[in-house]
């Protein structure tokens, strides 16, 4: 039969309390521990290996004030306190996923996810590859919506009074090769809907472009009061405007980025 025996009988006979003489004699040893970052070493090993980063350092040895911003302390790059890396580490992509895309980062926007990693780290390119990440992000593209004001009401174009007054142009590019043709040039009336499909050949310059147009639609239907264009570099070319602006036509340009005010040719 097992006996069960009180505090006292285990301590020889004494209370806790009463042993303080006996505690006193105990060596007492505390361990502090910190987190370690294993990469730290990584990033300070590839900095020590990295050709661009060691002549800034020797760059500076020489002359501290070569650099502003820079400052090297015990063998390491630092800009602004923040330990300098090179800009083509592959421990950069882990560092972008880290600071991001796991719960600590919990996606956010490009401003923090950058403040995040600068606050330790730095290196040249920084701040394009902290935005082109973040735009890249498939979870914050599927998941994000845009906070930013909606755009206003689109301007419809206000409809002709007579047919061959307003015209569209545009053009179609990229054609396999035919007969040494591989471009066509489309004029539309916005009122008729009536179309001229005009063939050219690589390379076509303002000058060209405005010779067959005269000849396959001026010469047919008279000079119209407005063209409505894409932007293309041809269009803007100082000949064509003043060609146009010699035969009395005022030439508009649609918006940039907005090739549906040109929605009639495209």
């Amino acid at each position: 039969m097992k006996v069960l025996m009180s505090s006292s009988q285990r301590l020889g006979g004494q209370m806790p309390f009463q042993n303080l003489t006996q505690d006193a004699d105990l060596d007492l040893n505390v361990m502090v521990s910190s987190p370690q970052w294993l990469e730290g070493q990584k990033l300070l090993k590839e900095a020590a290996q990295d050709a661009q980063i060691q002549k800034l350092i020797s760059e500076l040895t020489n002359n501290p004030d070569n650099k502003p911003g820079y400052v090297v302390q015990q063998g390491i790059l630092f800009y602004h306190g923040r330990l300098v890396i090179p800009a083509t580490s592959p421990s950069i992509p882990i560092l972008l996923a880290e600071f991001h895309s796991t719960p600590i980062g919990g996606h956010s926007g490009f401003l923090r996810t950058y403040r995040r990693i600068a606050a330790n780290i730095y290196w040249v390119g920084m701040q394009k590859a902290v935005r082109d990440f973040v735009r890249a992000c498939d979870i914050c593209q599927r998941q994000k919506y845009t906070a930013t004001t909606p755009g206003g009401l689109l301007q419809p174009l206000p409809i002709p009074n007579a047919i061959w007054e307003d015209l569209s142009i545009d053009f179609i590019t990229g054609l396999p090769k035919s007969k040494g043709f591989e471009a066509v040039l489309v004029v539309v009336d916005r009122l008729s809907k009536y179309s001229h499909f005009i063939l050219l050949k690589h390379p076509y310059t303002a000058k060209s472009v405005a010779e067959l147009f005269v000849k396959e639609v001026v010469r047919l239907h008279g000079i119209p009061s407005t063209i409505i264009s894409d932007r293309d570099p041809l269009f803007i070319s100082h000949f064509w405007s003043e060609l146009f602006k010699l035969q009395g036509t005022k030439l508009k340009m649609s918006s940039a980025y907005h090739p549906e005010t040109d929605g009639q040719t495209e």
